[in-house]
C-alpha cells in the first residue's frame, strides 16, 4: 500500500480553534489516590471525555461489568487488587480486546513497565505525566481500538496530512476537482467524509450525518486526516451531493457561527453549570458532561448548530450555564 504525506499549507478556510477536545469517550480512572482522580477528571472532562471512577482493582471490575468503557487508566499499587492483578482478571474475562489499558503509575522501574506491557497494556506512563503527552497517548490508544480504518483493498493508496495546514474546504475541493473516489477519516474529531467520483456521498461527525455533520467538521477542523483512495466506507447513503452545493453555504455559516461565539467568549472558554436549574431539554441531555469548551458544547448538542447556538445563548442569559472564568471572578 502506497503511503503519502500531504503537508501543503493551502488555506481556504481558516482554522478557528486549537481546542484539544476529544470525541466523547468513557474513561475509567482506577487509582487509590483521590487527588489523582480530581486532577485526571479535570483534564479529561475539559477535553470532552466522560469519566468513571474506581479506587481499587475490585471496584474497577464491578464498574467495567456495569458500564461501556472505552479506555482504562490504571494505577499499579492499590489495595485489594493491584493493577497487574486487575489486568490479569480482565484478561481472563476476555476484556483486553474490548478496550485499551494505560498504566499510569508512580512506579517507573523498567521491569514493572515491561510487566505491564507484556501483560496486555497498550502503554505505561509514569506519574507525574505531562497533560499534553497523556492526552496524545490516550488518543493513540483509542485509535488502535476504535478508530482503526478497515483494511483497504490491495493496491489502495493513502494520503495523510494535518487539516489545520490544508483546510477542510480545500481538501474536499481538491478531491472533487480531481474526480476522486475516496474515504477521508478525521481521527481527532471523529469524522468521516466519503467522496464518490468527485461527488460527496456521505458525511459523519460523531452521531450526526449530512450537512450538519459537515458544518461541525468545519467548526472543529483540527488534527490529522487520512485519505484512502478508491475505497468507499459503508454509509448506507445512496444519494450524492456536489461539493459546490455543500460548500456554498456551509463555509459562510461556519464563519458566522464562530463570530457569534466570539461575541460571547473565546471558543475555548469552559462552560459549567450555573446558579439556576437547567430546564432547556437539549442542555439537560448534556449537563452531566460539563465542563466543556463553548465550541464543543454547541457541537456536541443534538440538532442544528444554529439552533444549538440560540439555546446556549438562552442558557447563559438565564444563568443555567456560565463561563468558568465568571465564577473565578
Amino acid at each position: 500500500m502506497d503511503d503519502y504525506f500531504f503537508p501543503v499549507p493551502l488555506l481556504l478556510l481558516n482554522d478557528h480553534t486549537q481546542n484539544t477536545h476529544m470525541t466523547k469517550k468513557q474513561i475509567l480512572i482506577v487509582d487509590d489516590d483521590i487527588n489523582q482522580h480530581f486532577l485526571l477528571e479535570t483534564l479529561l472532562a475539559s477535553n470532552g471525555c466522560g469519566v468513571l471512577h474506581a479506587y481499587n482493582g475490585a471496584e474497577a471490575l464491578r464498574v467495567i461489568e456495569n458500564n461501556d468503557i472505552d479506555l482504562v487508566l490504571l494505577d499499579v499499587e492499590m489495595p485489594d487488587l493491584d493493577g497487574f492483578q486487575t489486568m490479569e482478571r480482565l484478561s481472563m474475562q476476555g476484556k483486553l480486546n474490548t478496550f485499551p489499558i494505560i498504566f499510569l503509575s508512580g512506579c517507573g522501574e523498567a521491569l514493572l513497565k515491561a510487566k505491564g506491557l507484556d501483560g496486555g497494556a497498550v502503554d505505561y506512563l509514569t506519574k507525574p505525566c505531562d497533560n499534553d503527552e497523556l492526552l496524545a497517548r490516550i488518543r493513540a490508544a483509542l485509535r488502535r481500538f476504535n478508530k482503526v480504518l478497515p483494511e483497504p483493498p490491495r493496491g489502495t493508496s493513502t494520503m495523510k496530512g494535518n487539516i489545520q495546514s490544508m483546510g477542510m474546504a480545500e481538501l474536499v475541493q481538491s478531491m472533487a476537482l480531481l474526480g476522486k473516489t475516496c474515504t477521508i477519516t478525521f481521527f481527532d474529531i471523529d469524522g468521516e467524509l466519503i467522496i464518490n467520483g468527485g461527488q460527496v456521498q456521505g458525511i459523519r461527525q460523531g452521531s450526526t450525518t449530512g450537512y450538519q455533520a459537515f458544518l461541525r467538521l468545519l467548526l472543529l477542523q483540527r488534527g490529522s486526516f487520512t485519505v484512502m483512495f478508491d475505497y468507499l466506507a459503508s454509509t448506507g447513503e445512496t444519494e450524492t451531493t456536489s461539493v459546490e452545493a455543500l460548500l456554498i453555504n456551509s463555509v459562510s455559516q461556519a464563519d458566522e457561527i464562530i463570530e457569534e461565539i466570539r461575541i460571547l467568549a473565546s471558543p475555548e472558554t469552559s462552560v459549567i453549570p450555573g446558579g439556576h436549574p437547567i430546564t432547556i431539554p437539549e442542555l439537560q441531555h448534556i449537563a452531566e458532561e460539563l465542563p466543556m469548551s463553548l465550541l464543543s458544547l454547541i457541537v456536541e448538542m443534538q440538532g442544528s448548530v444554529k439552533e444549538n447556538m440560540d439555546l446556549v445563548r438562552a442558557g447563559l442569559t438565564k444563568d443555567m450555564i456560565v463561563f468558568a472564568k465568571q465564577v473565578e471572578k
